[in-house]
């Protein structure tokens, strides 16, 4: 899932304006953290902002895997997690096992995951 970028910079910002979320597409308001991610992809530059809550719980999923290639990438979080769902472990056994092994709050999860992940 992972798309490398050939140059790749993240800082924290506190936001000026309001923002939306590359991942959760919820707002992030005036005067709130954020993490700024910037770099080149494929010959690209492109640039990401993400609330705090979806930069844990991105930071934890990847912290799951061994291989670059399979992190979520910025944007890609709830694909990831669409990818680790299978027929029998669905709902709340999907989001409580994942919180486990992320040692992510649940909530964080269904913020990441918004009220449509599941129907």
């Amino acid at each position: 899932m992972s798309d490398m970028p050939s140059v790749f910079r993240q800082k924290t910002r506190t936001a000026r304006k309001e923002h939306k979320c590359c991942e959760c597409r919820q707002p992030i308001k005036s005067g709130e953290k954020y993490i700024y991610s910037s770099g080149i992809w494929h010959g690209r530059a492109g640039d990401y902002k993400q609330c705090l809550i979806c930069d844990e719980v991105s930071t934890a999923a990847a912290s799951l895997m061994d291989d670059p290639e399979d992190m979520p990438t910025l944007t890609g979080l709830r694909e990831w997690f669409a990818c680790q769902v299978g027929v029998n472990f669905k709902g709340e056994e999907f989001i409580s096992a994942f919180s486990k092994d992320m040692k992510v709050d649940p909530d964080k999860i269904r913020h990441v995951l918004g009220p449509r992940f599941f129907c």
